[in-house]
């Protein structure tokens, strides 16, 4: 299978390998979810900029077009597809077919008012990676399957389009050599064994048990009463902390030890306490959640950094256990955010895991698993460390006044992004409006607030 894994041209231009366990858990997902009307985990990400000196629309379209395909023969991953899990990728022979796939890949939407109206909207993953320009707004939109990005990813890849936008490439892109950049398997590049030690599997099916058995878990209340039913559309929310606060958040975690995503998350399990009026703050609940883990800091030089930034360079770890006190989950938390999720049989046993997983998928589910329905927290920490506030270019210059990110949800989960941007910490849920209201995950966003503000400052104020 590994040599499978390795980009082949079958005929001149057209490239094809077989997708590894990660990237093929992502395709299955999407399949399962598809005749819902929508493609779990399809993923969208863009930022409100502003052109210095303005520019008429016109020259914006061509920037852009110009900027994209100048990001497509940097980053040729963006344009695979996959057909019978095999990834498969077209270079661009002549003017024409760069044109019609600009065409179907690039979008001016004059009609959006802001993506927060586009964003429902894009609940089916594209065939290749699609550019929104939204004039209303003046925003960016990048929309794409997750097997092909993931949020890190989404960042280091919005840096680069608009470093394009301010540094356009003074002549035509000829394609024809950009395959060399095709991204490999994560498994050849990690060296991931397809029997690992025992140890590695142990430590695996460990997490898998520990998930199970904390079904069900403590859940955001649905409003749709016992029975749901899931819908193609998908609803963003986000809470922002202004600066002075967010400072007293990180000045009161680093007193405590602890990363600012560790009192995220355990602020996130009390924020879900809340919403349950059976059961108190300190009470014993049963909480199970994946937690998304990049292993893009594990990888080899240069496939670590930008130049693969369209990759899907992350696994999930399936956690369980049971939640008691703010402080208690916090301590579990810590363990497991630096101690476990990277441990490095955990990394030897991820293409045995990713395949099982993925094999589990294709399954008729288990009668006596509860589905799922708990929140998930996706942290991405500081977004400066990738995208810029401004890109300077000598014949303008782009601010970068917000970023967001989100992915389409068609299951019971409801998905928590946080992350820093302008000294500011925001928490954005996605989620399935047929299993939720808008005014549920607004007093959830609410609580989360609240129990950040309300547990940490005082601590930071204090020491």
């Amino acid at each position: 299978m590994s040599e499978d894994w390795n980009w082949t041209e079958t005929r001149p231009g057209h490239w094809e390998r077989h997708v590894d366990h990660i990237e093929d858990y992502f395709v299955t997902i999407a399949d399962l979810t598809r005749p819902v009307g929508g493609d779990h985990f399809s993923t969208s990400f863009g930022a409100q900029i502003k052109f210095q000196p303005e520019k008429a629309l016109g020259e914006i379209e061509s920037a852009l077009k110009q900027a994209w395909t100048a990001l497509r023969f940097d980053l040729p991953q963006l344009a695979s597809i996959v057909e019978d899990r095999r990834m498969i990728y077209e270079s661009l022979p002549d003017d024409s077919t760069r044109q019609e796939w600009l065409s179907r890949t690039v979008v001016i939407d004059t009609s959006s008012n802001s993506s927060a109206e586009l964003f429902p909207r894009l609940n089916q993953s594209p065939k290749q990676a699609m550019l929104y320009y939204l004039p209303k707004s003046s925003e960016v939109v990048i929309h794409t399957a997750h097997w092909r990005l993931d949020g890190y990813g989404a960042t280091l890849l919005l840096s680069q389009l608009l470093q394009h936008v301010v540094e356009l490439p003074t002549s035509t892109i000829t394609f024809g050599s950009e395959p060399a950049r095709l991204y490999p398997s994560h498994f050849v590049l990690l060296k991931a064994p397809e029997n690992p030690p025992e140890s590695s599997q142990k430590i695996t099916d460990q997490s898998i048990f520990d998930y199970i058995t904390h079904l069900p878990s403590i859940q955001i209340p649905s409003v749709t009463g016992p029975t749901p039913k899931l819908v193609p559309t998908t609803h963003r929310q986000e809470i922002t902390i202004n600066q002075q606060q967010t400072a007293d958040l990180v000045a009161s975690a680093k007193a405590r030890g602890v990363s600012l995503t560790v009192v995220a998350h355990a602020a996130m399990i009390r924020a879900t306490k809340a919403m349950n009026p059976d059961i108190t703050l300190d009470e014993s609940a049963k909480y199970a959640c994946i937690v998304p883990v990049s292993i893009r800091d594990l990888l080899p030089t240069p496939y670590d950094g930008p130049a693969y930034a369209a990759s899907v360079a992350m696994t999930g770890v399936p956690v369980g256990f049971t939640s008691t006190t703010f402080d208690k989950d916090m301590d579990r938390l810590q363990d497991l955010y630096h101690n476990e999720l990277k441990h490095p049989s955990r990394i030897e046993g991820l293409r045995a895991f990713q395949n099982k997983m993925t094999e589990s998928l294709k399954q008729p589910p288990v009668v006596d698993i509860p589905t799922p329905t708990h929140p998930t927290l996706n942290s991405l920490g500081l977004i400066e460390r990738y995208l810029k506030p401004s890109y300077y270019g000598k014949d303008g210059d782009v601010k970068v006044d917000k970023f967001w990110v989100g992915t389409g949800v068609v299951d019971h989960t409801v998905w928590v992004y946080i992350w820093t941007w302008k000294e500011q910490l925001t928490i954005s849920a996605t989620y399935n409006t047929g299993m939720y209201d808008d005014h549920t995950i607004r007093d959830f966003l609410g609580r989360f607030s609240e129990v950040l503000t309300q547990k940490l400052i005082p601590t930071a104020s204090t020491s």
